[in-house]
């Protein structure tokens, strides 16, 4: 039987190298990409022993651009060009028993156009910001939430820490962030892509 193959990137709990962005495993499988992360963290017999215990989550961002293929090796060319794609943006990424790491001098972040590529899954991170926000953010406030760094100075006073939604763009052009960020609230109410900065924003009590 002739199955078809996809690319996934998971995000590590520790990084060895403090210059990076963090920390990915990227392979690729038949398996669902939900059921590849648990074996993978309970140490399933294919390659997973490694990372028992180190996997955090999944990091759609950094995959779904990608589609399915039902040639394995291009699929295995696929998920390597990834895994540097991701280490020029500054993560340290493990892949097909290789650590690709690039040094901070000669990083790349990721272009607009490979931002516009994922715009599902960044819509999805504003809401999930917007919905733990302490206060009304505007669109600057979301922008350096999306591209946040631990090295930066703390954002609790926005937003409920720690929270999922926070960073998941730092590897992205700060200029591209904050172009796509801009772009979706200045869309018409009700218009595809457009997302209400007030939605699940708790007014603070009088």
């Amino acid at each position: 039987m002739v199955s078809c193959f996809g690319v996934y990137v998971i995000q590590l709990r520790s990084c060895e190298d403090k210059s990076a962005l963090g920390a990915l495993y990227v392979g690729s499988s038949w398996y669902d990409p939900s059921e590849r992360l648990r074996q993978h963290d309970e140490g399933y017999a294919t390659g997973s022993a490694a990372l028992r215990g180190q996997c955090r989550r999944l990091r759609p961002e950094l995959y779904l651009d990608l589609p399915w293929q039902w040639d394995r090796q291009a699929i295995v060319r696929s998920e390597r060009s990834r895994a540097d794609r991701l280490a020029q943006a500054g993560f340290h990424v493990r892949c097909d028993g290789r650590i690709y790491s690039v040094r901070p001098a000669l990083r790349a972040p990721f272009t607009s156009e490979e931002l516009e590529r994922v715009g599902e899954q960044f819509e999805e991170c504003i809401r999930g910001v917007i919905a733990s926000a302490k206060r009304h953010l505007a669109p600057d406030d979301i922008a350096r939430l999306l591209r946040w760094t631990p090295v930066e100075p703390s954002i609790a006073e926005l937003v409920s820490v720690p929270n999922e939604y926070v960073g998941r763009f730092s590897h992205v052009d700060e200029a591209a962030v904050q172009h796509l960020t801009d772009r979706i609230f200045q869309a018409p109410p009700g218009a595809p892509g457009h997302v209400d900065s007030k939605a699940g924003h708790a007014p603070a009590a009088q």
